[in-house]
């Protein structure tokens, strides 16, 4: 379909949808309204954002961080660039620690232990977490994973502003 088709379809004019298209102006939303019937769509389609793209990791393969200074090595789940959700795999060696010190940041936490058991220390708390146990926590609360296994330990760990 040719500017000139839809812009007759619409009901407005040539310049209005080349602007639109090109993103010079944004249209009124009688005019999105327009456009969109011409397009034998909706105005809430038109403005549905593009469906993200896809993220595939293959177990193993994700970005895998050997911090310094830790016993843990985090495999990111999510890319880096994601912005508001990260997802990461921490890998524990035996009666290891995430960090040397309790840390605090800005994000809600949940962890999953998916093998072993640990220690989470959340501020003067100890909260035992067995394989198969799940908690969510605010992580402005200073925080840190302790392995009580004498095997390495799975912990997925989901964090809504990313640390890593």
């Amino acid at each position: 379909m040719t500017l000139q088709e839809l812009a007759s379809k619409a009901d407005v004019s040539v310049s209005l949808i080349s602007q639109v298209e090109r993103g010079i102006v944004d249209p009124s939303l009688s005019s999105l309204r327009q456009i969109a019937a011409g397009l034998n769509s909706t105005a809430f389609k038109l403005l549905e954002a593009e469906d993200p793209p896809i993220h595939h990791v293959v177990k193993g393969s994700g970005l895998r961080l050997d911090l310094p200074d830790t016993d843990v090595v985090w495999e990111l789940l999510t890319p880096a660039s994601l912005g508001s959700l990260q997802v990461a795999v921490a890998e524990l060696v035996p009666l290891g620690t995430t960090t040397r010190e309790p840390i605090a940041h800005e994000a809600d936490e949940f962890m999953l232990v998916m093998s072993g058991t640990v220690t989470l220390e959340l501020d003067a708390e100890r909260i035992v977490l067995n394989q198969g146990d799940a908690i969510t926590f605010d992580a402005r609360r200073p925080h840190r994973v302790v392995s009580k296994a004498d095997t390495p330990t799975r912990v997925l760990v989901v964090v809504t502003r990313p640390i890593l």
